[in-house]
């Protein structure tokens, strides 16, 4: 996951190896599992070993989420369907999600958060909006 808006840019390896090229710094290699991640900002790296396939969920046609801010799951919504989503107030932001669902069809996805939680949403061509219930 490396986006040019993004403070976090990551590595997770499912299988074989990976070189990473660390700058002025040695190399470092992620064997399956093992995930690398680096800040842009502090310019702080780390190597994780991770069990959690969540990582390449995307792969397989599945959207998964684990704590997530309707921010972050807005981001990858944008990206996945190429879509823009704006939120109605302030309330909707304060959402935190968890869960998987196959990430085929947009509007199945938008239905499945309004089941979820209580928010609401208005498509209008490629413009989501989404809303708390009131």
């Amino acid at each position: 996951s490396s986006y040019s808006n993004d403070l976090v840019v990551t590595t997770f390896l499912e299988s074989g190896k990976v070189k990473i090229i660390n700058g002025n710094q040695n190399d470092i290699f992620l064997s399956p599992h093992e995930a690398y991640s680096y800040h842009t900002v502090t310019q702080k790296s780390e190597k994780l070993s991770m069990q959690d396939q969540r990582f390449s969920d995307w792969t397989k046609g599945m959207l998964t989420i684990d704590g997530e801010t309707i921010s972050e799951l807005a981001k990858k919504l944008e990206r996945r369907f190429n879509i823009r989503i704006v939120f109605g107030d302030e309330e909707v932001k304060q959402h935190i999600y968890t869960g998987s669902i196959k990430d085929k069809d947009l509007n199945i996805v938008l239905e499945a958060l309004t089941y979820a939680s209580s928010i609401n949403y208005e498509r209008e061509n490629d413009l989501i909006t989404l809303y708390s219930k009131k």
